[in-house]
């Protein structure tokens, strides 16, 4: 999947799994606030079903669905959460977004899934306090990635941006390590 189709995989996938939405760019994504409606680059605003549609042809080779599978290389952090969405290709190198919204804090959340990595023996990076403070990335956003074996992931754990749902949006991306 190249890395337009992989933004508007995780463009959609976030726009699908909650009431956040996302402007779609074929280049770039960024969330926007919830009272926000999806929009494509036309700035035309569409229903969540439209965007399912459009995940759907615009991303040939790729299943929607709104449970994340058991077999999911990484566990699925479970507490307080309140949607789900998951998205794997079924042509070419396999790949899937596994998009979790909880209430709980991004943190509480990084702090879960850095334990979890741990333990599973998964050769984690994560930004250091230099980099971060370089980057302002604050205490709303984390981010880490892990190898293990062929596998890759990369997940993002950051502060909910709808003022109506107050907590943490987590994207895990995973493929096939060097492809």
């Amino acid at each position: 999947m190249s890395l337009p189709s992989r933004v508007l995989v995780l463009s959609l996938s976030m726009a699908l799994a909650g009431a956040s939405s996302v402007s779609v760019c074929p280049t770039l994504a960024a969330p926007q606030s919830a009272n926000q409606s999806y929009q494509q680059p036309t700035n035309q605003k569409i229903s969540r079903e439209e965007a399912l549609k459009i995940a759907r042809t615009q991303v040939p080779g790729s299943q929607h669905s709104t449970t994340i599978p058991k077999n999911f290389p990484v566990p699925v952090y479970t507490s307080n959460v309140s949607k789900t969405n998951f998205i794997h290709s079924t042509k070419g190198n396999p790949s899937a977004s596994a998009n979790i919204i909880t209430s709980d804090d991004p943190a509480k959340v990084f702090k879960w899934y850095q334990a979890v990595c741990q333990r599973d023996k998964w050769k984690m990076q994560v930004p250091t306090d230099k980099l971060r403070a370089t980057t302002k990335m604050d205490s709303n956003f984390y981010m880490l990635d892990a190898t293990k074996q062929h596998h890759r992931i990369m997940i993002y754990c950051y502060k909910n941006p709808d003022p109506r749902q107050p907590g943490s949006i987590v994207n895990i991306a995973w493929s096939i390590a060097g492809r």
